[in-house]
């Protein structure tokens, strides 16, 4: 069987291996399967492209060998700054998302969407280049981070920063649709 925690392993899965995985019937469907495995195969290039979040044997678990190096000291506390994991939820991730969305400078930005109000607003001074009329919702970004926080600061007894330019103060409440967000 193929190791599934590496980018190798996961640019084999198939459509059909998640079906029998998941335990996919008629009688028990599952709505996106074939969105899902593309996800993962993504996940495969996303890192493989990103050896500096995600090492040269190119394993997600590697991200907290990045952090672990960027992070700092408060007593016997390490401490890791919210920034240093956005960068890899953004810019590691990046190949995972749709080109056909929005991009930047051709790297897809994911839950990124223009607001034509903002270019209205800003008229001849708004840069495409930029990105001054897009508005990031990282819904999927942010349910990612906040779900490695917890596990990071229990389980290794790592602390992310709560204040300052770099602190936990920097994220936001979730979206919801169901909250007419």
């Amino acid at each position: 069987m193929t190791v599934l925690s590496t980018a190798n392993g996961l640019s084999t899965i198939t459509s059909d291996a998640m079906e029998k995985a998941m335990q996919v019937t008629s009688t028990n469907p599952m709505t996106g399967l074939e969105g899902r495995t593309s996800l993962l195969t993504k996940l495969s290039t996303a890192l493989q492209s990103s050896s500096l979040y995600f090492g040269q044997d190119a394993r997600p678990g590697n991200l907290l060998d990045y952090l672990d190096a960027n992070s700092s000291h408060r007593g016997d506390k390490r401490v890791v700054k919210i920034t240093d994991l956005w960068d890899v939820l953004i810019k590691g991730l990046a190949p995972i998302w749709p080109t056909d969305r929005t991009t930047l400078r051709d790297v897809p930005l994911g839950d990124v969407w223009p607001c034509e109000a903002l270019a209205e607003d800003r008229g001849a001074g708004v840069s495409s280049e930029r990105g001054d009329a897009l508005v990031p919702f990282h819904k999927l970004s942010q349910w990612l981070a906040y779900s490695l926080i917890e596990p990071i600061e229990r389980l290794l007894g790592w602390e992310f920063d709560k204040m300052g330019p770099d602190g936990k103060t920097l994220m936001t409440g979730l979206p919801e649709y169901r909250n007419g967000v």
